[in-house]
């Protein structure tokens, strides 16, 4: 992701999770979400991890789906680049 201007960190630890994608200068996450998140109860664990993210570490969190990132990868950047 360094075309985007910024360091993007890939498996970054942020206690006690590990997120997908971290930019620390812009505090943003970026969760590359596959199937296995499409589900009630998945979504329901996400949003509990999402908000205790934002409260622990004041982060913004961008989700995009897999799919998408093999897809088009050029909108999940437009995406990233609007975020930043």
């Amino acid at each position: 992701m360094s075309k985007l201007g910024v360091r993007f960190r890939r498996q970054h630890p942020l206690a006690p999770y590990v997120v997908d994608f971290y930019c620390a200068s812009a505090k943003l996450i970026v969760e590359v979400d596959g199937n296995y998140h499409a589900s009630v109860e998945q979504a329901a664990e996400d949003a509990h991890r999402s908000r205790e993210l934002v409260r622990l570490h004041g982060v913004r969190i961008l989700r995009v789906r897999a799919e998408l990132v093999t897809q088009n990868i050029a909108a999940v950047c437009a995406v990233i680049r609007a975020a930043l």
